[in-house]
C-alpha cells in the first residue's frame, strides 16, 4: 500500500527566479516551503533539494558563527598556572 502524499499548491514563480533550477529551489525555500514540497512541485528528488540549500545554509552560519567568535586567548603558562594555585586560599578538612 503507497502512503498518501499531501497535494502541494503550486506556488507560481517569477522569470526573475527560474533561469536554473538551484534559483528555484532557492526561491520556493524563502517562500517557507518545507524541502519535501519543494522536491514535490519540482518534480525532483529531496535530495536534489537539500544539496541545494544546505551547503548555501551551512556556509551562512560558518560566517554567522565567525564573526560571533572571540579570538581564543593562549593558554595559560605553567608558571601562571601555579600562581594562580598558590592564590588559593587553603581549604580546611
Amino acid at each position: 500500500m503507497k502512503a498518501e502524499v499531501k497535494p502541494v499548491k503550486k506556488i507560481r514563480i517569477p522569470k526573475a527566479h527560474s533561469a536554473t533550477l538551484a534559483a528555484k529551489i532557492r526561491y520556493l525555500n524563502e517562500q517557507g516551503l518545507a524541502r519535501a514540497d519543494i522536491a514535490r512541485q519540482l518534480d525532483v528528488r529531496y535530495q536534489r533539494v537539500r544539496n541545494v540549500l544546505v551547503p548555501r545554509n551551512a556556509k551562512v552560519e560558518l560566517e554567522e558563527l565567525e564573526a560571533e567568535t572571540e579570538e581564543v586567548e593562549d593558554e595559560p603558562s605553567e608558571s601562571d598556572l601555579i600562581e594562580a594555585i598558590q592564590a588559593l586560599e587553603p581549604v580546611e578538612a
